[in-house]
């Protein structure tokens, strides 16, 4: 072969892998800065979504689904009227736990239902909502399913009151953070105050429902 066409293919050789070596740090480029994104976006999300998929592309791919899908919400605040509202319905639930437990927690729920749907989150099931909130909310979507949790915990016969409290702490924490965005701004102590005050998370006594305190009699246990 003449040793000019021999230089040819070789220079044309050493350019595609060149090309082919450049476009495959490129790809690796995207994909970690693609990585890093969805990492920052759904945090502990992003690694249940690794460990319940067959690999990370696969997971990555459904997580850039579940945002694309939230970019197209129109999820909005409250209004400082809607949120008040709202507190003084919780106060309401929140009462309810001392007699009736079960039906507080229940009430929990659709009441963090109701905040979504106003807001302009999907309420469908259980893991529509979760996909949802991790959008915007990676930290507190782990309140929901730690309530969850507790809740089925009871349901399935091995949970007792305890997991009802604390079922019913939990969805009050991710409540708090739903009627936080007020419209006009961010909630303070002002909107807080305004009608009946609702104890925080860890002020929250929820005592064991009447018939647990009080015996065969009516009389209260020692």
């Amino acid at each position: 072969m003449d040793p000019l066409a021999v230089t040819v293919v070789v220079v044309v050789v050493v350019v595609m892998a060149l090309v082919g070596l450049l476009a495959l740090r490129r790809h690796r480029t995207r994909g970690a800065e693609r990585t890093e994104h969805l990492q920052e976006r759904f945090g502990p999300e992003y690694d249940r979504a690794v460990a319940d998929a067959d690999d990370a592309p696969q997971a990555e791919a459904r997580l850039a689904r579940t945002e694309k899908r939230r970019a197209e919400l129109d999820v909005r605040p409250l209004t400082a009227a809607s949120r008040d509202r709202r507190m003084q319905e919780w106060a309401s639930v929140q009462t309810m736990f001392v007699d009736g437990p079960v039906e507080a927690v229940d009430g929990a729920d659709r009441l963090v239902a109701d905040v979504m749907a106003e807001r302009g989150y999907p309420t469908g099931g259980v893991e529509d909502k979760l996909s949802m909130l991790a959008t915007d909310h990676a930290e507190t979507v782990e309140h929901y399913r730690t309530a969850e949790g507790y809740r089925e915990r009871f349901r399935s016969g091995e949970g007792s009151t305890e997991d009802l409290r604390r079922a019913f702490v939990e969805y009050r924490r991710l409540f708090d953070v739903l009627v936080e965005d007020v419209a006009g701004g961010t909630a303070g102590g002002d909107s807080r105050g305004r009608g009946e005050h609702v104890a925080a998370p860890d002020e929250v006594d929820l005592r064991e429902p009447t018939s647990a305190r009080t015996d065969d009699t009516g009389r209260p246990r020692p």
